[in-house]
């Protein structure tokens, strides 16, 4: 089964629980009523991330007036254990697996809040980042975020 990609523009600035908002709305989606649910998007590989990528690019969805926080959530964190990347689906990152942080990224800043730092992961648009991977604050600046959906009408790995 393949799965579908949604891309949300930026969430509405409300009740600072952006990811936990993005990731319940991506478990509400289904291509038909009571098909298999979808989740944040995972990116195991370069080609579906590349995809996703260039369609928010080419269509302009990494700034305003869809994005003004320069970023989509995606299904990874280290919300459980600093520094220890899961996917949405349960699976850890594992080192030999496709990556693509930014440049110094992942870096947990605290900042904005020191006993939590950085714990979600965005699609990065800002200072020349193409939608590279960047820790993010998962309360802090609303984002868009991109689901996946299983479609249970495909049965090809390379649609999108």
């Amino acid at each position: 089964m393949c799965m579908k990609y949604e891309i949300y523009c930026q969430q509405p600035n409300d009740d600072h629980n952006y990811n936990m908002n993005a990731r319940q709305y991506c478990r509400s989606r289904s291509i038909e009523d009571l098909g298999p649910k979808g989740r944040l998007a995972i990116f195991r590989n370069e080609t579906i991330a590349s995809k996703v990528r260039q369609f928010i690019m080419d269509n302009d969805l990494h700034e305003p007036p869809c994005i003004t926080k320069y970023g989509f959530w995606i299904g990874l964190s280290d919300r459980i254990h600093e520094g220890e990347y899961v996917w949405s689906d349960g699976v850890s990152l594992c080192h030999e697996d496709y990556r693509n942080w930014a440049p110094g990224e992942p870096n947990n800043n605290t900042n904005k809040k020191p006993s939590i730092g950085q714990d979600c992961v965005q699609l990065w648009f800002r200072f020349d980042n193409d939608g590279q991977w960047d820790d993010e604050y998962c309360d802090v600046k609303p984002k868009g975020f991109i689901c996946e959906i299983p479609d249970p009408y495909c049965h090809s790995e390379s649609s999108t």
